[in-house]
């Protein structure tokens, strides 16, 4: 078995726990690699609060994010990147890197927020060349 069949061995025992943890509230909508799509809905939703929900949300030309969530990430994101490039060896001289490393961000709540933060910075920082 190659590294991308474990990879993919690895999610798929990851997801049936998750699956067996929240049974009714997942749903997976793809786990094609290399897409896997998830949707949990918390116990308490209903038709009716997921209708609200559509209604609420507005699209932005421009993300957004509550002051109070990027206050957060801002005051731990300096020394969180300095610790993934510590762990990576990373090098600022633009040199190859002799590994790929695929880097996981999970949190619950606000550490949630500020996961999905530094999932975006990453994916769009020179480090994820």
């Amino acid at each position: 078995m190659d590294g991308e069949e474990e990879d993919e061995q690895v999610i798929a025992e990851e997801v049936e726990a998750m699956k067996s943890v929240y049974e009714n509230d997942c749903t997976i909508l793809n786990s094609i690699p290399p897409h896997f799509h998830l949707s949990l809905k918390p116990r308490t939703a209903d038709v009716s609060s997921h209708q609200f929900v559509e209604i609420v949300l507005e699209v932005h030309a421009t993300p957004q994010v509550h002051r109070g969530f990027l206050s957060a990430y801002d005051s731990v994101r300096t020394r969180i990147i300095s610790l993934i490039r510590l762990a990576i060896g990373y090098v600022d001289d633009h040199s190859e890197f002799t590994h790929k490393w695929h880097i996981y961000m999970t949190g619950h709540s606000l550490g949630g927020a500020l996961a999905i933060f530094l999932a975006l910075e990453l994916s769009s920082n020179q480090l994820a060349n």
